[in-house]
């Protein structure tokens, strides 16, 4: 009994690798330490990346400032409050999916076409809940 545990003892000694951070040549113990982050080693990305990832917002500030500009103060406002309605959506059983279409037609994004269109169908999603349980989450009387 005692020899295992002087062999697990030994294998614990043997197995330790030294890891230095800047050292490219070490052994990565996936096991123990997980997958390497390898978006952490990109120093720069490209500023065009930045830009296209708040492009929506980017670009409904510049909507909401022609709109202040040409129309006054009241029509940014008056659209933000309809933005709001609509991104609240119809009362649906929450595990109907909401297409959104009212939203997309008060921002305009009706007359596009993007690949959230083609690829994110909600009717095709894997994933379905309880509808009974999911309304009482909704309501407050049980937690999922």
């Amino acid at each position: 009994m005692e020899s295992q545990g002087l062999l697990h003892c030994n294998m614990k000694e043997t197995l330790s690798i030294p890891r230095e951070e800047n050292d490219d040549f070490v052994i990565n113990s996936t096991l123990r330490t997980g997958f390497k982050d390898v978006q952490k080693g990109v120093g720069s990305t490209h500023p065009i990346e930045s830009s296209l990832k708040d492009y929506s917002a980017n670009m409904l500030n510049i909507r909401m400032d022609m709109l202040r500009r040409t129309q006054g103060l009241y029509a940014p406002i008056q659209l933000q409050m309809e933005i709001n309605t609509t991104a609240k959506g119809a009362q649906r059983l929450p595990c109907l999916p909401s297409s959104q279409l009212s939203k997309e037609i008060v921002l305009g994004d009706d007359i596009m076409l993007s690949h959230l269109d083609v690829f994110n169908d909600p009717f095709q999603s894997e994933i379905m809940g309880d509808p009974h349980i999911m309304t009482e989450h909704r309501a407050g009387l049980k937690l999922l």
